[in-house]
This record gives structure tokens, C-alpha cells and sequence, in this order.
């Protein structure tokens, strides 16, 4: 794993090179605030979230570049992703878990594939431009 947090609370991924990992960024608990970072030729997943003893992990994922990982670009948990470019990822760019009484906020991406359900957002589109619809 390129980074890995298991602790609670709020942490600070930004402005890092994370590439050539299983998983570029491993999330199993907290709540981080990922931003500004190139994450891609993962083997896995770009970023992978989780829950920990029943919490549920609610990662911002904002102005991040996340391509060519070997999975998904982002999988599971409950996040927010505004403003990344999801792409070119191998079973799906986005992989959402629908966590009970939650929705995923996928606002202003550019990104060509998703997975599960549960997301509101708008004005996502495709690397060719035309729009997203969440439903």
C-alpha cells in the first residue's frame, strides 16, 4: 500500500506521487481529506475506503488525477469526490458500497465508468465530454 490509515478522525493526504502500489491509498476507518494527488498504475484500487468497528468513513476526495489503476479508481465507502479525473481504471473508475441511510455526493468529475448505487451529484462527464447521469 502506498498509504495506509486506520485511525479515526481527520486526516491530510495532499499533493503526493502515489503510483506502483497495491493500493495507492488505503482508508479503513477514518474520515481523510485527499486532495491534489496523482494516484495511478496501482495494481488494485486507487483508493479503497472502508468501516471499522461500525463507523463509517466519509472521505473528500477532491482535485485529485486517479488513472490506470488496476481495479477501481475509488471503491467503496461513503465518500465525496468533486473535481477529480477518474479514468482509464480496470473494472470501474467509481465503485460504490450503498452504506444504509447514506448517499455518495459526485459533483464536477470527469469520469467514464461507475458501479452500485446511491449517489447524487451533478455535472459529471465523460473524458469525451458528454454528461453523467447517477440514476
Amino acid at each position: 500500500r502506498g498509504i495506509e490509515n486506520v485511525g479515526y478522525g481527520r486526516i491530510y493526504i495532499t499533493n503526493n506521487l502515489i503510483e506502483e502500489n497495491g493500493t495507492g491509498i488505503y482508508n479503513f476507518g477514518a474520515s481523510p481529506i485527499i486532495t491534489n494527488n496523482s494516484i495511478g498504475n496501482n495494481t488494485l484500487d486507487g483508493v479503497y475506503n472502508g468501516s471499522h468497528s461500525g463507523a463509517i468513513s466519509v472521505p473528500i476526495l477532491e482535485g485529485n488525477v486517479i488513472t490506470d489503476n488496476g481495479r477501481y479508481g475509488i471503491a467503496d465507502g461513503n465518500p465525496v469526490i468533486i473535481h477529480n479525473k477518474i479514468t482509464g481504471n480496470g473494472t470501474s473508475d467509481v465503485n460504490l458500497y450503498p452504506w444504509p441511510g447514506t448517499s455518495h455526493n459526485i459533483s464536477f468529475n470527469v469520469f467514464d465508468t461507475i458501479m452500485g448505487s446511491g449517489a447524487v451529484g451533478n455535472y459529471n462527464v465523460s473524458s469525451d465530454g458528454t454528461p453523467i447521469s447517477l440514476q
